[in-house]
């Protein structure tokens, strides 16, 4: 799915009760969450305002993955998404960074971490 800019039907939280770990970061933090906002295709919304620094169409076993920076000198790590915003793009609160992505699996979901 092409990257389309606007609103979303689910933004992103800044806060939530940590479940695991990210694999493959090296963050060593327990800090992920993983969200079920619906459907494949779901429009997915930024969690702060922000910057995308790199986003990988594959690779997050299940979907691409995406490294934002939010204004607030956060980072988070959006996984299990599609058509995601390019790098450089810097987005509002709630504007579309992406979108669920089709994972073939029972429950499609988006994780994010943040550090």
């Amino acid at each position: 799915m092409p990257y389309k800019a606007g609103g979303a039907k689910f933004v992103l939280p800044t806060q939530w009760k940590p479940t695991h770990v990210s694999d493959g970061l090296g963050w060593n933090t327990r800090s992920a969450v993983d969200l079920f906002p619906g459907g494949p295709g779901t429009p997915v919304g930024a969690p702060e305002p922000g910057t995308v620094e790199y986003f990988h169409p594959t690779g997050a076993q299940g979907g691409g993955s995406m490294m934002y920076q939010g204004d607030s000198g956060r980072e988070y790590w959006i996984g299990h998404i599609a058509g995601g915003a390019p790098p450089g793009s810097h987005l509002r609160r709630g504007q579309r960074i992406a979108s669920v992505a089709d994972q073939n699996v029972s429950v499609p979901h988006v994780h994010i971490d943040k550090r």
